[in-house]
């Protein structure tokens, strides 16, 4: 592991460690990776080493919470959701104190096909605010830190000169009802480096073209 952190360094690229049992999460800590995805079973001594290494935690809420709501519809074996009822209440406690201790969070959500279908960002944001965090405060998991987790903080993650414009406009106010962000019609519009971005389809495919 250490070596795939020093290759990438050499590349100017970061290293997301996908770990859950807190001895993986050490090993991927003393390594240097730059993010742990999921980080369930993290403890206050990994705590102290992301705080030291400024190391961001990805916890993917939202793959847990849609496995465990669709149940087999999910697609998961009964024995994997069972697993995942037993380890939520112990990895969300883990996470707020990881949180509350200073350490950054950014937003993922680790959709794979059925498990948790592409698209659930909105659900992680509200996961964050049910474990605590205030609305702009979820907002930046999936703005500002996630921008640095992926090294592009001096280029996007902010509406600030000299970043690209990458802007999603709502339809009310998400600091006042987060939720809002995953109703019909709560999403505007959406501009990706300045383009207007809310419809990627070409008007020429058609209805057809768009299934």
């Amino acid at each position: 592991m250490r070596v795939i952190v020093a290759e990438a360094r050499d590349c100017d690229m970061k290293v997301a460690a996908h770990a859950h049992a807190t001895e993986g999460i050490r090993r991927a800590l003393a390594a240097g990776v730059d993010t742990i995805e999921h980080g369930s079973f993290l403890d206050d001594a990994c705590i102290e080493t992301m705080l030291h290494q400024g190391t961001i935690l990805v916890p993917t809420l939202a793959i847990t919470d849609t496995v465990i709501r669709n149940g087999a519809r999910s697609g998961a074996r009964a024995d994997g959701i069972e697993k995942m009822k037993r380890a939520r209440e112990q990895k969300v406690a883990n996470v707020r104190r990881a949180w509350e201790a200073g350490v950054r969070i950014a937003m993922g959500t680790d959709s794979s096909g059925n498990l948790c279908p592409f698209g659930q960002h909105a659900r992680e944001l509200e996961l964050c605010v049910e474990m605590g965090m205030a609305p702009w405060q979820a907002l930046e998991t999936a703005t500002v830190h996630a921008a640095a987790a992926l090294g592009r903080e001096d280029v996007t993650g902010l509406i600030a000169p000299g970043h690209t414009a990458d802007v999603v406009l709502v339809a009310g106010n998400p600091l006042e009802d987060i939720e809002l962000l995953r109703r019909p019609g709560g999403i505007r519009a959406v501009f990706k480096d300045g383009q207007d971005v809310t419809d990627p389809w070409p008007a020429a495919l058609g209805p057809e073209g768009r299934r």
